[in-house]
């Protein structure tokens, strides 16, 4: 403890800011949540089917065609319901953390959930998932060599945060969570994030998803 500190105690608390979930799967759930993915599902280029602004091989819902289609949410989970309950038990603890009283009763709809592969070359703009229908999202790191494969980051979009120069010193406009293998993370569906550039062909595979929480 500083002389300062021993003179003036003092904390520095957080001032209404969001919070994200990070768990990493036990072997279990894992091995679950692979078990009902469709990997051979119609993975089509994101820049020549559908309107993102970066390139990567995605099973995004609206960019498929009506065959492509296994389930309601797209062509990616193939037991909702399972995939559903797993992700439920982490959403339960994630606003466990977030109040301190914990809901009696949390509800979970599953509204999609895509693959996201990444060639070299590949990257994902800054984007949120926020919709009327969609307040949480999520991504499994079900490919991802941490030292090789590209970073997955969030961005404060919050332009009140970047006036008067306070950005210089008070804020850091990204956060990078440490991912590895196996790892879940769950987040309001406004946050902003993004995909760094795949610099290696190690076939970095994420399953996200969108949810709807009542």
């Amino acid at each position: 403890m500083t002389q300062t500190e021993q003179n003036n105690p003092f904390e520095v608390k957080e001032l209404f800011a969001l919070k994200y979930y990070h768990a990493t799967l036990d072997k279990e759930e894992f091995e679950s949540v692979k078990s009902l993915i469709d990997f051979n599902a119609n993975l089509v280029d994101s820049l020549d089917q559908g309107n993102w602004q970066q390139r990567c091989n995605t099973s995004f819902p609206s960019f498929l065609s009506h065959q492509d289609f296994k389930n309601e949410c797209g062509n990616t989970i193939i037991d909702t319901q399972s995939f559903s309950e797993i992700i439920l038990k982490h959403f339960i603890e994630y606003f466990k953390s977030i109040w301190s009283v914990a809901p009696n009763r949390v509800s979970l709809q599953l509204e999609s959930a895509w693959l996201n592969s990444y060639d070299v070359g590949h990257s994902q703009e800054p984007h949120n998932h926020s919709t009327q229908d969609v307040n949480f999202s999520g991504c499994i790191y079900l490919n991802y060599n941490k030292d090789k494969d590209s970073k997955f980051y969030f961005i404060d979009a919050d332009p009140s945060n970047y006036s008067h120069g306070y950005n210089s010193f008070l804020f850091a406009n990204t956060i990078y969570p440490e991912i590895n293998e196996g790892d879940l993370i769950l987040f309001p569906s406004c946050t902003q994030h993004a995909v760094e550039v795949q610099k290696n062909p190690t076939n970095r595979t994420t399953l996200s998803f969108n949810v709807s929480i009542k």
